[in-house]
């Protein structure tokens, strides 16, 4: 965690994480196959973001695992009800669920299956509690840097290109693009 400056936090969200601010926080992440959902009450000026990796635990998790989209959706849900703040009070913006990795048709079909998948299990559980979904960014073959600002409700995206997103990998990884 480091400020950008005294009026914001900045909080670096990794896969398999979630975050929920009660002040002025940007929220950073660098997306996929893998979905985000941000959530944020208008009337509060309080937002939460999750990076979940995958739909669906194959097995319901003994505790929530917020790498699955259900789990970390309801792990916001809790959060944000303990500030007082109802699902009906919230509106989610989506993104992700790219189809990154393509080399075979076999793997082609997979990744599809993610981010597809990731995406509708993001609809289906907001739709579920009632949560209004008021804009997206889904799908398509590159991924994208979001900073959410948790105190207006403005998410900034930012499309990877190929080139880009080649220059993030770590020294001797490779893409299978």
């Amino acid at each position: 965690m480091q400020n950008a400056d005294d009026r914001f936090k900045v909080v670096e969200l990794r896969p398999g994480e979630i975050h929920v601010a009660d002040g002025p926080t940007l929220i950073r992440t660098l997306l996929g196959s893998c979905v985000s959902v941000c959530l944020f009450s208008p009337q509060a000026k309080v937002g939460a973001m999750s990076h979940s990796v995958l739909p669906y635990p194959r097995y319901r998790p003994p505790v929530h695992d917020v790498r699955y989209v259900e789990c970390a959706l309801e792990e916001m849900l809790d959060e944000m009800l303990l500030l007082g703040i109802p699902s009906s009070g919230l509106e989610a913006k989506l993104f992700g669920g790219a189809e990154m990795f393509h080399k075979t048709d076999e793997q082609v079909r997979f990744a599809r299956l993610i981010g597809d998948g990731n995406t509708v299990a993001a609809r289906t559980f907001l739709e579920r509690e009632g949560v209004r979904v008021v804009s997206e960014c889904i799908g398509g073959n590159n991924g994208m840097k979001l900073v959410f600002n948790t105190s207006t409700g403005v998410v900034f995206v930012r499309k990877l290109t190929r080139t880009i997103m080649d220059e993030l990998l770590l020294p001797g990884m490779e893409s299978v693009a």
